[in-house]
Formats: C-alpha cells, sequence, structure tokens
C-alpha cells in the first residue's frame, strides 16, 4: 500500500461505537483511505491526458457516526471538516467535506444549503461534492476536483500532506437548529507519495488493482 499516515487518537481507530451527546465532539469518526493528487503543477499535453473531466484530485472519506440516531433527542447530525493541502513547500490549497446522519429522511431538509454555507462548503460547478453518511451507519464518500484556486507558484512538490481539522457541527431537533464550533486541531494527517504523474495515498484498493483504475476516480472501483 501507498503513502503515510500519522498517528491519531484511539477514539478514531475504536470499532466499537461510542455514545457521543449531541453536544459533545467529535460526533463521526473519520477516516482517509484514499487520496490522490495528480501533477497540478506540470501543463504538458501529456499530463493533462491523464486528468479525467479536468479534474486533478480525489480524496475518499469513511464516516462513522460516535451515536445512535434513534436514542438520542436529535432529528439530524451534520459534522463539517476542513482538508487542506500542503507539500513541504507550503499551503497548495483547501477543500471542504461534510458528513450526516438523519432520522426520518421523509422529512424535508430544504434549508440544510444554508447550513452548509456556514461552514463554506458548496456544490458548486468546479468541484464534485459528495457528503458521506446516508445509512446512519459508516458510510464512504468523495471529494473530487480541479483544484481551480489552488496555489501553482510554489513548484512541483516532493511529497503531499493532507490535513483535516474538524470545522464544527450542527443539530437538528424538531425546529431548531444548534451550530457548534469544534476545536481547531488536526484530527488526521496524511502524507502522499508519489505515484505515477502524481501523488497517492492508499490502504483501500489492492496495489495489484492500482494499475487498472483511473487514480483520480476511484469511485468507479470502490462503488462498483
Amino acid at each position: 500500500m501507498i503513502g503515510v499516515a500519522s498517528i491519531v487518537p484511539m477514539l478514531f481507530l475504536m470499532s466499537a461505537k461510542a455514545e457521543t451527546p449531541p453536544d459533545e465532539q467529535p460526533q463521526f469518526s473519520f477516516s482517509i483511505p484514499y487520496a490522490y493528487v495528480g501533477n497540478y503543477w506540470d501543463n504538458n499535453s501529456e499530463t493533462i491526458a491523464q486528468n479525467t473531466y479536468g479534474y486533478i484530485y480525489s480524496i475518499a472519506f469513511i464516516t462513522s457516526p460516535n451515536f445512535d440516531l434513534q436514542t438520542v433527542a436529535s432529528d439530524a447530525v451534520f459534522e463539517y471538516y476542513l482538508v487542506e493541502v500542503s507539500s513541504e513547500k507550503g499551503s497548495i490549497g483547501n477543500v471542504t467535506y461534510a458528513t450526516e446522519a438523519i432520522k426520518d429522511r421523509s422529512k424535508p431538509l430544504d434549508f440544510i444549503l444554508y447550513m452548509h454555507e456556514w461552514f463554506g462548503i458548496s456544490g458548486n460547478s468546479t468541484e464534485s461534492f459528495m457528503m458521506s453518511g446516508w445509512g446512519n451507519g459508516t458510510s464512504l464518500g468523495f471529494r473530487t476536483g480541479p483544484g481551480a484556486d489552488w496555489n501553482r507558484s510554489l513548484g512541483e512538490p516532493e511529497t503531499i500532506f493532507i490535513t483535516v481539522r474538524r470545522q464544527g457541527w450542527i443539530i437538528l431537533n424538531d425546529n431548531s437548529t444548534v451550530a457548534h464550533l469544534a476545536d481547531s486541531e488536526v484530527i488526521l494527517e496524511i502524507q502522499l507519495e508519489k505515484y505515477g504523474y502524481g501523488f497517492l495515498y492508499n490502504n483501500i484498493i489492492p496495489e495489484s488493482e492500482l494499475s487498472n483504475i483511473d487514480p483520480v476516480m476511484p469511485q468507479i472501483y470502490l462503488m462498483k
């Protein structure tokens, strides 16, 4: 497998579900099993040909709620993350991600788009935004895009790092909405190593299968 992950608190490695009250953090356990960043700094045609739909990166997220939504007095819980991409030369750019657990999906949640905006999350045409958590259990989601506003001026790096910070979480209950800001410490950091035309971290796809997938579209393999 390719890449290096930093040590994370034991809470994020526990398989048993902890009972986390809705007003305490973290609401979800969180991991990144796969991340790929293409050679964003190389504009030659051969490199560009490796990109799918102009996308330059793809990050997979596995999340799992630390509570049983059926036993807590909440209709829905959402948690939001800031994901920074950097190198040994400095910060390259940020993306955002969110996960959710909803008790009754028959209820309308149209105002959820406004909640996303509170934490800087959008689903615009240049970034493919996808939340995880629909099944109220462990689930897999992705963030894929072209890195349209990333910093090219640093030049091609030797190594890429992805650092995740929890931004906050939102609790819905009847007609009330309560937003919590999270502590700002790092909850996860992984290191991507050079792979083909880009940089890869992988502990979910067998190494023998890597050559058969488009590295910027692991969804096609992981969700089949």
